[in-house]
C-alpha cells in the first residue's frame, strides 16, 4: 500500500502535494526549532537559578564582614558563575542584606538570545532568578557532622588539583578531629 501510494505521488505532476509537502517541513522544523529554543531557556534558568543561589549562600557564609564586603563577595561569585553560562547576558543583578531578617537576598536578571527564534528576529528573552539565604551570627547551636563514603571507586581519581580524593578526604577528617 505504502509503495502505491508513494508512486503516485511521485508521478503526480499537479504540484499540490508538493507544496503540502513542503509546507509541512517547514512547519515540522519551525516547531523541532520552537522546542529546542525553550528547552535552551529553561536549562539557562536553572543555571541561572543555581548562579543566584551559590552567591547567596556565598554572602551569607561570610555574613560577619561588612556589607561592603559581602555585597562585593556574592557579586565575584554571580559574575564567576554566570560567565560559565553560554548564551547570556546579566542584564541586572540586586544584592540585599537584612540584619533585622537575618537573610541576604540575591536577584539576578539576564538575556538569552535564542537560536532558531534569533534567526527570524533580534528579540533576545528575559530570564531572572531569585534566591534569598539565612545566616546567623550570634550564636550558633550545636550541629552534627556526617561523613559519606563513596565506594564506586572514584575516590582514587585524582582532583583538579592534582590530590587524590581519598587522601583529601582523610586529611579532612583528620583535621576536623584535630581541632
Amino acid at each position: 500500500m505504502i509503495k502505491k501510494y508513494s508512486k503516485k505521488l511521485i508521478n503526480d505532476t499537479k504540484g499540490n502535494m508538493s507544496l503540502l509537502i513542503g509546507v509541512s517541513i517547514f512547519a515540522v522544523m519551525t516547531g523541532i526549532g520552537v522546542a529546542y529554543d525553550l528547552t535552551a531557556m529553561n536549562n539557562i534558568k536553572s543555571k541561572l537559578q543555581d548562579s543566584v543561589d551559590t552567591a547567596a549562600l556565598a554572602g551569607a557564609s561570610i555574613a560577619r564582614k561588612s556589607h561592603s564586603e559581602i555585597k562585593n563577595y556574592a557579586e565575584d561569585v554571580l559574575d564567576e558563575n554566570v560567565n560559565l553560562i553560554s548564551n547570556i547576558e546579566l542584564s541586572s543583578s540586586n544584592i540585599k542584606i537584612d540584619n533585622t531578617a537575618k537573610e541576604i537576598t540575591v536577584t539576578a536578571k539576564a538575556l538569552y538570545e535564542p537560536a532558531l527564534v534569533g534567526l527570524f528576529t533580534n528579540k533576545k528573552f528575559k530570564v531572572s532568578a531569585s534566591s534569598t539565604s539565612g545566616f546567623a551570627i550570634e550564636k550558633m547551636d550545636p550541629f552534627s557532622v556526617f561523613l559519606v563514603l563513596d565506594t564506586s571507586g572514584s575516590m582514587s581519581w585524582a582532583s583538579s588539583d592534582g590530590t587524590i580524593k581519598i587522601d583529601a578526604l582523610k586529611k579532612s577528617v583528620e583535621d576536623l578531629f584535630a581541632a
